[in-house]
């Protein structure tokens, strides 16, 4: 678990209102929508990062983004790594878990 890392201000300044420092650079992320169409046509778009192409808005923002598939081919344990422009940025995601409705 990260340990916040105090702040401390110049003699001469105040403390500050907010200040968050943390060792620790992982973290998790969850999210969720309703899709209008049934889970048999969306599971494979999800669990298969070779697909995400075809419908995440990531990744268009950069044309010459570098991917690297690892681990199994899709679900649990599949792995997808990217490298790109500033927006785009670089990050690792790997599905732990992944069942079909």
């Amino acid at each position: 678990m990260p340990r916040p890392q105090p702040c401390h201000p110049a003699h001469d300044e105040p403390p500050p209102l907010l200040c968050v420092r943390m060792t620790n650079s992982t973290f998790t992320v969850e999210r969720s929508t309703t899709v209008a169409a049934p889970p048999s046509a969306v599971y494979p778009l999800l669990v298969d990062f070779r697909r995400w192409q075809e419908w995440s808005p990531w990744e268009g923002v950069d044309p010459a983004m570098r991917r690297t598939y690892s681990g199994a081919p899709s679900g649990r344990g599949a792995v997808y790594a990217w490298s790109g422009n500033r927006k785009a940025g670089q990050g690792r995601m790997e599905i732990t878990d992944a069942k079909p409705d």
